[in-house]
């Protein structure tokens, strides 16, 4: 019999698992009755044809490619997708692999009228899903002029009767709290303090952090404004720009939901939030981090961000490396460090480990220690790889020997499969193990020409030449609230055929010392 697999979806939460159940039995007496054996279906349940965004479509796609299939069967050929341009370019990629896609409902064959036929049904299809939509825009629509909802979970401080907003007295104290605040100058951190202090959660029950409270101070319902239609549709991967529609296709109805806060006093908490957009905007744009992306914090592992800010009017603008669960959800308690006094004390280890002659041929023997070390588990892996190599072409010889002698191809054909992946993992790591076994001894000279070309660079303080310099030399920096590590690591490259993996080593200094050593 020909090995087929069977594809089946449907579109809805309001539809059941008995549509699949139904598909598969169709499929299933379809294919007794042709000569197909079904080997395994794909089933995406609540999920929409009109575009390819489906696991278990994109998973049945990159299977097919394995070429143990010679068909997909499907019940109709709208479960397959309800995209014309998804219909024909799928179906081509199925035919480049000699599969052929089948519907049980319409018999459609390979042949020019066929080809035809079938692109008339997904045509069909993909309009029957943008009327329905259409359709179904209008009723929302209709809603929206009536300032009901259209579905999905209400904002924080609302709740839904009769698909109506009314205010959630218990979570609108929160909000107008946090508008209260932020209007007296508070900044988002504190207010979020405040909020957890109190027991206040989001509307999923998590806790605030700044991005649910900027997004809480630019709702438009808090100020009672009804909004309907506003996000751009999804992309046909399913994702979303971000971006809004034109103000002439959104439904605006001020008035139309009850207001939690006055609009006088959203609009002042606004109007500050586009004023302090402007300025952190203008003071982030004039800094560097030598850093960014090597910095964590120790305490609770998260990564730490640049931070500047101005602590008061006639004070100096403070730069600094943050821990942001600190920054964002005030959930670490780890102090921000100096950026200058963290960034100086890299930079001077990295002088001091790298660019001293007198360290060179210790760090020399230390590298060619780390190399024969490497080599001698490198040999041993290979002599592994051999030993299994030989095993899998013994079993592999056996089992052609069993198919030449039964003739029972497909009995053997699944383990002859994986028998064939796994010997190609072998060879390729075979072909890297005589590369890294084939690494020359390191010489002092080779330390000197390759380290030489950036200690002016440092000298120099020449800032886009070291920040190149420190991403390929600092494994990583761990701010703790007493000390501070520095993980340095060096790595040589000698040719394109030979490399050697970064040996690292650790830097330890308080943060007293730090602050000292800096200002000494």
């Amino acid at each position: 019999m020909i090995p087929a697999v069977g594809y089946v979806r449907f579109s809805s939460n309001r539809q059941k698992d008995e549509s699949i159940d139904a598909q598969k039995r169709a499929i299933l007496i379809y294919a007794g009755h042709m000569g197909y054996r079904i080997t395994h279906f794909y089933e995406d349940r609540a999920i929409t044809g009109k575009n390819a965004n489906r696991p278990e479509f994109l998973r049945m796609m990159e299977d097919i490619k394995i070429g143990t299939v010679k068909a997909v069967i499907v019940h109709k050929l709208d479960r397959f997708s309800r995209s014309i341009v998804d219909s024909i370019n799928y179906k081509e990629m199925l035919a480049d692999y000699g599969v052929q896609l089948i519907s049980v409902s319409e018999a459609l064959d390979d042949s020019t009228s066929g080809w035809l036929m079938g692109s008339m049904i997904a045509m069909m299809n993909e309009f029957y899903v943008r009327n329905m939509a259409s359709e179904i825009l209008k009723g929302m629509n209709e809603n929206a002029h009536k300032c009901k909802t259209n579905g999905g979970k209400p904002a924080l401080g609302y709740d839904l009767v009769d698909k109506r907003y009314i205010i959630n007295e218990q979570e609108a104290e929160a909000i107008r709290l946090a508008f209260k605040m932020y209007d007296e100058g508070y900044g988002y951190l504190p207010i979020i303090r405040q909020l957890r202090a109190l027991g206040y959660k989001t509307k999923k029950g998590a806790d605030f952090g700044k991005s649910s409270m900027h997004d809480l101070f630019r709702n438009e319902k808090y100020k009672g404004t009804y909004i309907f239609n506003r996000a751009q549709k999804r992309r046909r991967d399913g994702s979303r720009s971000g971006k809004s529609k034109p103000d002439d296709q959104i439904i605006r109805v001020e008035g139309g939901i009850p207001a939690i806060v006055s609009t006088e006093l959203w609009d002042r908490v606004n109007d500050r939030m586009d004023n302090q957009k402007k300025a952190a905007g203008a003071a982030k744009a004039k800094q560097l981090y030598l850093l960014s992306g090597l910095v964590v914090c120790g305490e609770c592992g998260a990564a730490m961000c640049g931070n500047s800010r101005r602590p008061a009017k006639d004070r100096d603008i403070l730069i600094t490396y943050r821990c942001s669960n600190r920054q964002n959800k005030a959930l670490c308690a780890n102090r921000e460090i100096k950026r200058d006094s963290l960034e100086n004390f890299v930079l001077t280890q990295l002088e001091q480990h790298f660019f001293r002659d007198d360290v060179i041929p210790a760090l020399t023997d230390q590298l060619n220690a780390y190399v024969n070390a490497t080599n001698t588990e490198v040999i041993s892996q290979k002599e592994r790889l051999l030993a299994r190599q030989k095993e899998l072409n013994k079993e592999k010889s056996n089992i052609i020997d069993a198919i030449a002698k039964t003739g029972l191809q497909d009995t053997f054909t699944e383990r002859l499969t994986d028998l064939e992946q796994e010997l190609a993992q072998i060879t390729a790591q075979l072909k890297y193990s005589d590369k890294a076994n084939a690494t020359p001894t390191i010489t002092e000279d080779m330390v000197r020409g390759y380290l030489g070309s950036f200690r002016e660079f440092v000298k120099r303080r020449d800032i886009p030449q070291i920040k190149v310099f420190i991403d390929s030399y600092v494994e990583r920096v761990e701010v703790f609230q007493t000390h501070v590590k520095l993980t340095l690591k060096v790595a040589f490259l000698e040719d394109s055929s030979h490399s050697l993996d970064s040996y690292t080593f650790d830097v330890n200094t308080s943060r007293r010392q730090l602050k000292e050593r800096i200002t000494a």
